[in-house]
């Protein structure tokens, strides 16, 4: 007869299938890997006595708050449990249920990096800052290779009562409340999202930040996901090998009357790059706000923009550049040699990103994608401004050699009138090359030049249809009739160019 157990395992559920909990250690097999699973705030307690300040290998079938893992302020006795406040990373672990910061008041001062790496959110993950909690200029939070399952929220606190700690405080009025969030944004020394995955339908907040260095890279948002930035101040942003199949919003970035200010602000970067940016709304940014913009091999599309503050000089770059330059001012170039692999490779790359031509071809594709954002948003303004600087892009990188009527073609009409944009440029032309005509004109039928009576026919020599032998008609031979029939062919261009650059806002690019 076979006897079967009463006994039967307790199990937990993640991602709608059940696992057995092993009661001998009270760990749980997924995808080949043993978690330890915290169920309870005793088992937290457990975690938080160890010296070890890096939580591995846990399932958390449990809402955490992360403000359990620290020490509060007033707990603090010794300076070897204040370095032990300085950083906190959790590492190959699930995260159940809903993850926040939590209630309980932290020094901001002691803590210097928050990470996660290769971690599962597969719930909410709300972040709401506050002066009073885990943030402030040297506080570094980073996410590495993590999943976000519904929502990512990292944000000020959304007050209601300013001074919330403080007695006898009125609640701020609804009207108030957004302006009062805009001046009072949670500050960050850096925030990091890098190679990152989201499922479909997440939503993913970054706002009301104060942050010197953000970058989000190698993320692909899926379709139904979105992911909103905006109502932040960057000194340092970086958006780069980010794919979009969702929605992507980014809004009031820079914005405040200070930050146009570069005295009391001073923004070095700004960079988009190797991005295909799919469906997406940028508002209100003030990207003259940033020393430098730098953009290149972008595909934009689906954007629509509003509000646009653009900077117009915009720097290239070569993906991946940075960090061989970075190990290399880091490490020195011999120590590098010795242990990237392909290094011949990397030099090759990195010689032909900094060759002229290649750079000034990305220029050029930069600013050609630009043009298209600006037809594409009804703003010929702009549009004008980015062809221009296509053209000059286009026009350094023809060579004279292997497409000489192109060349002179595009020389034209940068010298005469700046690519259709200044009018009054070929009007002067048109009076200096008249008058070297008209002086050629006179020498060559012997007619004295300084005699003013001479110049009344001058007027007569500018129009267009005027006669052949207009001035001493018995005296025209064949370098008379050359030299009126070239400066006529001059004249009709650049009167051509005059127009041109009037209808630069009805004309089609």
């Amino acid at each position: 007869m076979e006897i079967r157990s009463s006994y039967q395992r307790e199990k937990v559920n993640y991602r709608g299938v059940d696992y057995e909990i092993d009661s001998l250690d009270n760990s749980v097999n997924i995808n080949g890997r043993k978690y330890k699973v915290i169920k309870n705030k005793v088992d937290v307690k457990k975690i938080t006595d160890l010296e070890e300040r890096e939580q591995k290998y846990y399932f958390f079938d449990i809402d955490i708050s992360i403000s359990d893992f620290f020490v509060t302020s007033k707990d603090i006795k010794t300076i070897a449990l204040i370095q032990e406040q300085e950083d906190l990373s959790f590492v190959c672990s699930i995260f159940n249920r809903n993850v926040s910061l939590g209630d309980r008041v932290i020094d901001s001062k002691l803590i210097h990096k928050l990470s996660f790496g290769k971690s599962d959110f597969a719930q909410e993950l709300l972040f709401n800052f506050s002066n009073k909690e885990i943030s402030g200029t040297h506080t570094k939070l980073e996410f590495i290779e993590c999943n976000f399952g519904k929502k990512l929220k990292v944000r000020n606190y959304e007050t209601i009562i300013p001074n919330y700690y403080e007695d006898d405080v009125q609640p701020l009025p609804e009207k108030s409340r957004y302006p009062y969030h805009q001046q009072n944004k949670a500050q960050l020394k850096e925030l990091k999202i890098t190679d990152c995955t989201a499922d479909e339908g997440a939503y993913l907040r970054i706002g009301f930040l104060d942050i010197g260095k953000f970058e989000l890279s190698n993320l692909r948002l899926p379709q139904n996901a979105e992911l909103n930035i905006g109502d932040c101040h960057f000194q340092c942003f970086k958006l780069t090998n980010f794919r979009n199949m969702g929605k992507f919003k980014l809004y009031k970035i820079n914005v405040l009357l200070k930050e146009y200010d570069k005295k009391e602000s001073y923004n070095p970067r700004f960079q988009i790059d190797n991005t295909s940016i799919g469906e997406t709304d940028f508002q209100s940014i003030n990207l003259v706000s940033f020393a430098r913009v730098i953009m290149f091999d972008n595909i934009f599309t689906e954007l629509d923009y509003t509000n646009m503050q653009w900077k117009h000089e915009i720097e290239v770059g070569q993906f991946g550049f940075e960090n061989i330059k970075e190990m290399v001012s880091q490490f020195g170039l011999e120590y590098i040699k010795e242990r990237v692999r392909n290094y011949e490779l990397i030099c090759n790359i990195v010689y032909k990103a900094s060759g002229s031509n290649t750079r000034i071809a990305k220029m050029r594709d930069t600013y050609r994608a630009l043009k298209k954002v600006m037809i594409r948003n009804h703003d010929q303004q702009e549009a004008l401004v980015f062809y221009q600087k296509e053209m000059e892009n286009h026009w350094q990188i023809t060579e004279w050699k292997k497409d000489f009527g192109n060349k002179i073609t595009l020389a034209f009409n940068k010298y005469t009138n700046e690519f259709g944009l200044n009018w009054w440029k070929p009007l002067r032309l048109l009076f200096g090359v008249s008058l070297l005509f008209y002086f050629l004109l006179l020498s060559n039928l012997d007619i004295p030049i300084c005699e003013l009576e001479h110049w009344r026919s001058y007027f007569e020599f500018l129009n267009p249809t005027h006669k052949t032998r207009f001035i001493a008609k018995e005296y025209w031979d064949f370098w008379s009739y050359a030299i009126d029939f070239l400066f006529r062919l001059i004249e009709g261009l650049l009167i051509y160019q005059t127009i041109q650059a009037f209808r630069k806002y009805s004309r089609k690019l």
